[in-house]
């Protein structure tokens, strides 16, 4: 009895510490700077779930306003997150699946995203991590370094909120000519 109740504990201290680092939260939308030859914010949103090939996804939409207006929405992509693993996955239209958040990675780890036409890969070392306190939470944050600074820029991922690049734009429109910068996330009283 005292194993199935210490195994009960130690399943739900587990759960509990790993959905506290969730990214994907429907009530949140972030704000994303873009730019290249003008400056507009992005706005995303995750709207709705479905399930692929037996793993469920989240849609990701955005329009190009501060608050994501419904009327005039775009479909980004599919996300899935594996807290277990620390992992989040992007799934593209054509069914290419790529890992776009690895929280889990250890200093010196080498981290290949896809480029937004997927014609190459953009490559990071995880050069340091340390935690930081959002709204009263402490976060995981792991500071990346690009090995081909012609084609990426440096990047800050902070466990729960996605990187200082933005969401998707993680591995796909900070390639070449474009850069994006997360504004803020926002929820019903937090930003």
């Amino acid at each position: 009895m005292r194993k199935i109740i210490l195994f009960t504990l130690i399943s739900i201290i587990g759960y509990a510490a790993s959905a506290q680092f969730r990214l994907i939260d429907k009530e949140k939308s972030w704000n994303v700077l873009k730019s290249y030859k003008d400056q507009r914010t992005v706005s995303y949103k995750f709207l709705n779930d479905t399930l692929i090939n037996d793993k469920q996804y989240t849609s990701l939409y955005y329009s190009f306003s501060d608050r994501l207006d419904t009327s005039d929405m775009y479909f980004a992509g599919f996300l899935r997150e594996d807290t277990a693993k620390g992992n989040v996955y992007l799934r593209f239209m054509n069914g290419e699946e790529f890992v776009i958040y690895n929280f889990k990675a250890n200093v010196c780890d080498i981290i290949n995203l896809p480029s937004y036409n997927l014609a190459s890969r953009i490559y990071f070392e995880v050069e340091f991590s340390d935690s930081t306190i959002i709204n009263g939470e402490k976060k995981h944050r792991l500071f990346l370094t690009s090995l081909d600074k012609s084609l990426a820029k440096d990047q800050i991922w902070i466990e729960g909120i996605g990187s200082n690049i933005g969401l998707i734009e993680t591995g796909e429109v900070q390639y070449g000519r474009y850069w994006s910068k997360l504004l803020c996330v926002k929820d019903e009283k937090n930003l």
